[in-house]
């Protein structure tokens, strides 16, 4: 079986890797994206289509973005592995509730309490 095209392994240990596309290096700063997942190959193909379903997302809304809004989102892409998907995708929800509260997106948001974040984030 051979691997997908954004995992990388380095020793034991496994990396995301996606390329940043042309039109947005400017508004990234980067030019690709690498995020570590550890040294299980089976969690790292798991983790590392979780990412690249949320880097096409990302890549498909930056038009609309701040470069502020982009690092945020990135940072929040960095820091959310966690035991299983659920709190992982928590985890990603609340941090981008948290920079919307702060106005991240070009447009400022009020105070969200805990109640309307769950609702916001409820299906």
């Amino acid at each position: 079986m051979s691997k997908p095209s954004y995992l990388a392994q380095r020793g034991r240990q496994w990396y995301f890797r996606t390329s940043v596309p042309r039109a947005l290096y400017q508004l990234f700063g980067q030019q690709k994206i690498t995020i570590p997942l550890g040294d299980s190959p089976s969690a790292a193909e798991r983790e590392g289509a979780h990412l690249l379903a949320a880097c096409k997302g990302l890549f498909a809304r930056a038009a609309v973005m701040t470069p502020e809004a982009v690092a945020a989102e990135l940072k929040a892409l960095r820091h959310m592995r966690a035991p299983d998907t659920s709190t992982r995708e928590l985890a990603y929800a609340d941090a981008l509730a948290d920079f919307a509260m702060a106005g991240m997106y070009g447009r400022p948001m009020g105070p969200m309490g805990a109640e309307e974040r769950d609702k916001a984030r409820a299906p």
